[in-house]
């Protein structure tokens, strides 16, 4: 990490780092494990507040509770099939 002269560490970029050290040593299978699948705070929040995932993909949906849900819920479930 040092020799990459990075000025922001993240949580999201040290996982990447492990996962492709992972990938290097042939160790798919803890690879898999440690991937992450979720969303982060500010994409949750961007769907809270009606602009984030599929904010112009139904316009049925009322913005309320349960369609943030149902978006994070589908955003997630993208993410772990792919």
């Amino acid at each position: 990490v040092r020799w990459m002269n990075v000025r922001y560490l993240s949580g999201p970029l040290v996982r990447e780092i492990m996962n492709v050290i992972l990938l290097e040593r042939h160790h798919t299978e803890w690879r898999n494990i440690c991937t992450r699948v979720g969303t982060p705070v500010f994409d949750a929040h961007l769907i809270d507040i009606g602009t984030g995932f599929e904010s112009k993909e139904n316009a049925n949906l009322q913005e309320n509770a349960e369609t943030s849900h149902k978006k994070k819920a589908d955003k997630i479930s993208k993410e772990q099939y792919l």
